[in-house]
């Protein structure tokens, strides 16, 4: 699968709409999240600072999903035709790792 070349403007675009992107899902959705349980934290102690797993929060979304971005008809518009469907992606249980 070739991988579509981009400008370095089409670049700088692109970086500027995932961030945004980002920062929306976060203001969107930061609110209900919950920290990790100790038990989360120890699961992941080897792979991630103290730091980072105090600051981490989980949210499991029931019922809802989210949604893909809208700037991805113009993505495929450049060439990429390997956008994971977000809509579509299902988290595995929590507690179950």
């Amino acid at each position: 699968m070739a991988m579509p070349h981009l400008t370095s403007e089409q670049i700088a675009q692109v970086s500027g709409l995932v961030a945004q992107y980002i920062t929306t899902q976060r203001e969107k959705y930061a609110p209900r999240a919950i920290p990790l349980s100790a038990q989360q934290k120890a699961k992941m102690a080897g792979f991630f600072s103290p730091e980072l797993l105090e600051d981490a929060r989980l949210l499991v979304l029931s019922g809802e999903r989210v949604a893909n971005p809208d700037f991805y008809p113009m993505l495929k518009g450049l060439g990429f035709d390997n956008l994971p469907d977000q809509s579509a992606i299902r988290a595995q249980n929590a507690t179950g790792y």
